[in-house]
C-alpha cells in the first residue's frame, strides 16, 4: 500500500479480518435460524406404522464404480439400500457387496434430508478393513434419528418425499499389493448428484398408515357445483380434474391398506345428490369416477341432498363400519341451507351408525358447518381447489381413526 504506514496497513486487515468474521457470523445466524424448526427424519417417520425406502418393495440399489482416472471406470460393487427396525430404531441399512476380484477396505454410509445442500461430510457410519481378511460383504446401518429436517409445506418431513443418501467404498483388488481406490454411484445415474468431492443420490422415504381396515363400506359425495369448474367465479377445469383425481386416490390407498370385503359408493352433487355407483368394487367406483365429466349445467351445491344420498347408499350396507366423505368447495346454496339444520341432520347420520369425514377446500367454505359434520369434530383443510390431493394422507389417517372407534 503506497503511502500507508505499516501500523495502518496492519489496521486494515485487521479490519477486512472483522469484517470475513462477522459475514460469517451473520451467515451462521441465518442458517441457525432457518435450522430452528428442524426436527428428525425420525420425529416425522414414528408418526406413521410403516416406513419404507423407494418402494412397496423397500428397496433400493445403485452400482458403485471405480471414477476413471487414466482408464475406464470398472463396477466394483453395489450397495442395496432398505428401511429395518434395528434396536427399537427406525433405520436405513446399507447392504453393500463388492464384484468380480474386488475386496472392501473401508465402507462409508449417510443420509440427510436434501442433497441440494452441499454437506462438510455427508456420512454418519464409516468402517475399515484389513484388506487381508478379503470383505466383499458389509452392512452399515444409518438411522433416522441420525440427521434433521424441515417439516416441509405438509408438515410431513422427511415422509412421503426425497431424502438424500450417500454411499461409498473404497475398493482394492484381492491381491498384494493392495492399491486402493473409490467406487461411488455412477455420474450417469439421474438420481444422483455430485458435490464437491461428494457423490449422493435421492431416494423416496414412504411413510403410510396400516389400519387393516376390513368389512367396510364407504361412499364419497362428490362436489361438481358451478364455484368448483366455472372460471368465470373462481373455479377451473384443473380444480375438478383435482377431485376427481383425489376420490380414484383415495379408493386406492383405502383398497390398499385394507383387508377384504370392502365397497364403495360414488354420489355427484349439485343442485341435487345423484348416486353415480352403488356400493361396488374398488376397480369398478374408481372407472365411475373417471367418468364423471365437467357438468354443463350451472350447479348450486346442495350438502343437504349429498348427505341424504350418501346416506341412502351405505343404509343398504349390513357392515359394521360405513364412512360418508363429504368433499366441498362452498358453503350450501341450494335445498336446505341452515347450518342448524344440516348438523341435526349430520347428527342423526351418524347416530344411525355412520361416520362422517368431511373436506373441504378453497377461501369459501363454512369451517364451522364442517367441523360439526365430521364425527371427530375436525374437517380435513385443503389449501386450494386445485390440490385436493395434497389432503390424501389426512383421508387415510382419519379413516384408520374411525375405524378403530367401531366394535370388531
Amino acid at each position: 500500500m503506497k503511502g500507508v504506514s505499516p501500523l495502518a496497513a496492519c489496521a486494515v486487515v485487521g479490519l477486512l479480518l472483522c469484517a470475513a468474521v462477522s459475514g460469517e457470523a451473520v451467515l451462521d445466524s441465518k442458517l441457525m435460524s432457518a435450522r430452528e424448526n428442524y426436527l428428525t427424519c425420525d420425529h416425522y417417520a414414528s408418526m406413521f406404522d410403516e416406513v419404507k425406502i423407494n418402494s412397496e418393495n423397500n428397496l433400493k440399489c445403485f452400482s458403485l464404480c471405480t471414477e476413471p482416472g487414466e482408464g475406464s471406470p470398472k463396477k466394483a460393487g453395489l450397495v442395496c439400500l432398505k428401511i429395518a427396525e434395528v434396536t427399537n430404531k427406525t433405520c436405513i441399512k446399507f447392504m453393500y457387496r463388492t464384484l468380480n476380484d474386488f475386496i472392501m477396505t473401508r465402507a462409508f454410509a449417510g443420509a440427510s434430508s436434501n442433497c441440494d445442500e452441499k454437506p462438510w461430510y455427508p456420512f454418519q457410519k464409516a468402517k475399515r478393513f484389513d484388506p487381508e481378511l478379503g470383505v466383499k460383504t458389509k452392512t452399515l446401518i444409518v438411522c433416522l434419528d441420525s440427521f434433521d429436517t424441515p417439516p416441509g409445506a405438509d408438515d410431513m418431513g422427511c415422509c412421503n418425499t426425497d431424502i438424500c443418501v450417500a454411499a461409498k467404498l473404497e475398493v482394492a483388488y484381492d491381491r498384494y499389493p493392495y492399491y486402493t481406490e473409490y467406487a461411488f454411484p455412477p455420474e450417469s445415474n439421474k438420481d444422483c448428484i455430485t458435490n464437491g468431492v461428494f457423490r449422493r443420490c435421492t431416494v423416496e422415504l414412504l411413510c403410510s398408515q396400516s389400519c387393516d381396515i376390513d368389512t367396510a363400506a364407504f361412499c364419497f359425495a362428490v362436489d361438481v357445483s358451478q364455484s368448483l369448474w366455472d372460471p368465470v367465479i373462481g373455479g377451473s377445469v384443473e380444480a375438478f380434474q383435482s377431485q376427481i383425481d383425489f376420490v380414484a386416490m383415495g379408493i386406492e390407498a383405502i383398497e390398499n391398506n385394507g383387508g377384504v370385503n370392502l365397497e364403495y359408493g360414488v354420489v355427484a352433487f349439485g343442485d341435487d345428490g345423484e348416486v353415480i355407483a352403488d356400493l361396488t368394487t374398488a376397480a369398478n367406483a374408481s372407472e365411475a369416477v373417471s367418468e364423471i365429466a365437467v357438468p354443463t349445467v350451472k350447479f348450486g351445491t346442495n350438502i343437504e341432498s349429498a348427505l341424504s344420498t350418501c346416506e341412502a347408499v351405505l343404509s343398504g350396507s349390513p357392515k359394521e363400519f360405513r364412512v360418508l366423505i363429504l368433499i366441498t368447495d362452498g358453503v350450501p346454496t341450494v335445498g336446505n341451507t341452515s347450518s342448524a339444520d344440516l348438523e341435526a341432520q349430520g347428527d342423526a347420520i351418524k347416530d344411525a351408525g355412520i361416520q362422517i369425514v368431511t373436506i373441504g377446500a378453497g377461501d369459501f367454505i363454512d369451517a364451522n358447518l364442517l367441523n360439526n359434520l365430521s364425527t371427530s369434530g375436525s374437517f380435513i383443510s385443503v389449501d386450494s381447489i386445485t390440490d385436493f390431493t395434497s389432503a390424501l394422507n389426512d383421508l387415510l389417517e382419519e379413516v384408520c381413526e374411525r375405524s378403530l372407534t367401531v366394535p370388531a
